[in-house]
Parts: structure tokens; sequence; C-alpha cells
């Protein structure tokens, strides 16, 4: 008798077993994958749950709450354009009016249309180290970032840092910047390269984050230094150097792309955005040029078309401000004891955003 118990109790288990297997093998039907995508929205999974919802529209494409599923998602990942995209998509499968009507939630008005950029030429005047949001300054003394009243009667220190603080950009209520090692980028054996690299938090100091790059290189004089620079926010997107290529990437970390194929024959500097072009100078073994690209990563073209002489030594385009339809940069030579003296060819310039036009003006 208990013989017989214990072969019914093994066949009841493998029955069991066998029906979940099936389960688990069969297709989810849309319904499912927007279940089990809501369920990983609770656990702030935002990538799986994406992965359920675009399952879900392939599944069922004349479903809208899988469209508006997915566009919720993106919007929680601050990827508004995602978001209007995935709903035009699904409108012009199911002509839903919900659909029709989240678009035009999500879609900018004309004001917000004016695109937000962290970088002005004001802060790159002054080394990416200020910027003024409303009624307030957020400016980096390398070691900590400090808001202040535009009146001065208020002072905040928003992040103190254990590195140097460079490139700050403020976007909305959030701010943008490079940490490195410190002014001397000096590699450490020990060296936790993670707390190094380009970083996001809200201008109250809270929700600090990790964008992209931890890496180093070795430069010239044997020191160390960061390999992202230069960043400049625009809207979604942060513009960077890195690697001597140029690069964008969300600013949720998401998304990098190439703009520019990183060369280690020339040297980029200066990066700066004008609407769909990028503008930034390169040194090679030829000269200096100042070059444009369309942010798509086309049109690549020299703006001083012929160049800046190499003097030698270190030689530099040090900064590049655009305003008024024209080009500022400072064309300098530094002796090697720190101070900038003038050579042939040397000091400030400016030139049109079409390369003509290039006068001295100092």
């Amino acid at each position: 008798m208990k013989r017989i118990i214990s072969l019914l109790l093994v066949m009841m288990l493998a029955t069991a077993t066998f029906s979940a297997c099936s389960i688990l093998q069969r297709n989810l039907s849309a319904d499912e994958l927007l279940d089990l995508g809501e369920k990983y929205l609770l656990e702030l999974d935002y990538e799986q749950a994406l992965v359920q919802f675009e399952k879900a529209i392939e599944v069922e494409p004349m479903n809208p709450r899988a469209y508006i599923s997915a566009a919720d998602t993106y919007v929680r990942l601050e990827r508004i354009d995602d978001a209007i995209e995935v709903l035009e998509l699904g409108y012009e499968h199911t002509q839903d009016e919900t659909i029709r009507a989240r678009i035009e939630e999500l879609k900018p008005t004309e004001d917000e249309l004016a695109v937000e950029y962290g970088n002005t030429p004001g802060n790159i005047n002054n080394d990416d180290s200020i910027a003024i949001v409303g009624d307030w300054t957020y400016n980096t003394d390398r070691s900590s970032i400090c808001r202040t009243n535009i009146d001065g009667t208020e002072q905040i220190i928003v992040s103190k840092e254990n590195g140097s603080i460079r490139n700050i950009n403020v976007v909305g209520d959030w701010i943008y910047y490079i940490k490195t090692d410190g002014s001397k980028c000096q590699y450490q054996e020990d060296m936790d390269l993670e707390q190094f690299g380009m970083f996001k938090m809200r201008t109250d100091g809270t929700e600090r984050k990790k964008i992209t790059g931890s890496g180093y290189y070795q430069g010239h004089d044997g020191m160390y230094c960061s390999t992202v620079t230069g960043i400049n926010v625009i809207g979604d997107w942060i513009y960077y150097i890195e690697d001597q290529g140029i690069y964008k990437i969300h600013t949720d970390g998401t998304g990098k792309k190439s703009i520019t194929e990183a060369l280690s024959s020339r040297q980029i500097s200066g990066l700066n955005i004008v609407d769909d072009w990028i503008f930034f100078a390169t040194r090679s073994g030829t000269g200096f040029d100042i070059r444009k690209i369309k942010t798509d990563g086309t049109n690549e073209t020299s703006i001083t078309k012929v160049g800046l002489p190499w003097i030698g030594g270190s030689n530099f385009i040090y900064r590049i401000i655009i305003t008024d339809g024209w080009i500022y940069f400072h064309h300098t030579e530094d002796n090697g004891s720190g101070e900038i003296v003038r050579l042939d060819g040397t000091g400030e310039y400016k030139i049109r955003l079409d390369g003509t036009e290039c006068q001295r003006i100092d």
C-alpha cells in the first residue's frame, strides 16, 4: 500500500512539473507580457520592463496599452524623444485617441522648444567653472560645487568631492560635471578609477549618478589624466571628448554614439555646440585647425582652411567661444614654465562661422 501511495505522489509531482514547464515554454500573450512589464516597473527595472512592452507590441501591434506602457517607461528614463516616437508608431497602427492625447502631453510647447545649453560662452570663458540658471550662480573651486543667489545673499555648498571638478554644466535642475583625481592627475596603483568620470546630480546635491567614463591616459609629461573632457549638455544629449574622439550620450547614460573617429594622431579641444553643428580645434603634425561637424557625425569640414602653425612645445588653441556669428579663440605657446609667451602667430583671433574674415584682435 505504501509503495502505491509513493508511486502516486511521484506521478502527481511529474504531472505538476510538466504543466509548469509547458507554461514557461509557451508564448505569452500581450496582456501577460504587459503584466510582467509592469511587475518590472514596480521593481524599478526599466530596461527589462521595456523588453516586455516591446514584445507585447510585436505580439499585438493593435494594442494601445503596449505603446503607452513603453512610452511611460521611456519617460521615467528621461528619454522623451523615444517616448514620443513609440507613441507616434502606436497611433499610426491603432489610431487610438488616448495615444494621440498622450503625444500632445509629451510634445514640447514653443517655449520648451528652446533647447537648454549647459555650456554658455560665459561659462567657457571662465574655464567651465561658472554657470548661471535663473536666480542662482553655480560655481566650482575644483574641490566643491556651490550655488549662490544672484544678489549674493545666500550661498550653499551643493557637493564636496574628493578630487578635482571640471566642466560644470547646469540644465534644468541637474548639474553635470567631470571629476578627476586632482589637478596634477597623478596615477596611483590603488586608485579607484570608478570614482572618476562624468557625473550628474540634482541642484540640491541629491541623486548623484555616474554617467560614463573612468579611463585615464598618460600625457606627454608623464601625468595621468581623465579621458573624458569638454562636456556640453544640449537638451537630452551630452557631447564630449574621450580618447581624442567626439561622442554623445543621453543624459541618463544610455545611447552612447561616436561622432568622430578617435585618432591618436590628432588632439581635440575647445568643443562648442551651435544649433546642429559641433565646433572644435584639432592639433596634428601639420598644425592647428578649427573644424566643424554635424551633430549626427556628417559633413566634417575645416573652418580655418589652411590651419595655424604649430610652433612647438605646448602650442595650442586654449579655448573657443562662439557668439554673434563669430568664433573667438586664443592661440598660445607655453614655454614650459607655465608662463604664456607670445610667438609669431599667437594671440587672440576671431573668424566667421563660415571661415571668412579671420582677424587678430589684440
